[in-house]
């Protein structure tokens, strides 16, 4: 029967040196894996925080660009409203005018033919039909 069991038979038990080499030499290795673990979890550990910083570092560079680009699509917004506003305001303007100029050339002509007759009391035939013709053209300005 020639198998190999993983040990082999002494003739005499294991001397104190030898049992305190070894208690010594798990100390050394655990004293070692301890700060070769701190070593490594160490360099990770920066690591990380090197990535993390990076990133931070990212997102506010790109929070950054994205409210500048704000403030300027903010600003062109603005600055069409303020033309449109000044286009419209301009028009509504040029609009008034026009309406106070039909307006003048309505009434104008009636009281300079009226100033015409210094009597108190004026012949004018069809009077109702006229004056119900100019208040029409006046309406059709002021409300139309």
């Amino acid at each position: 029967m020639g198998g190999d069991w993983g040990f082999t038979g002494v003739s005499s038990k294991p001397s104190d040196q030898t049992v305190a080499d070894t208690k010594a030499t798990e100390q050394v290795v655990k004293q070692t894996s301890e700060s070769v673990g701190k070593a490594v979890s160490g360099e990770i550990i920066s690591r990380l925080e090197t990535k993390l910083d990076k990133i931070l570092r990212e997102v506010s560079t790109a929070s950054g660009k994205i409210d500048d680009k704000h403030e300027v699509e903010l600003e062109i917004a603005k600055s069409q409203m303020d033309d449109e506003y000044d286009l419209r305001k301009d028009n509504l303007g040029k609009i008034q005018k026009d309406k106070f100029t039909q307006l003048e050339k309505l009434i104008i002509p009636l009281l300079v033919k009226l100033a015409k007759s210094p009597e108190a009391y004026i012949h004018w035939p069809n009077r109702a039909e006229v004056i119900e013709a100019q208040l029409k053209k006046i309406v059709a300005i002021t409300r139309g």
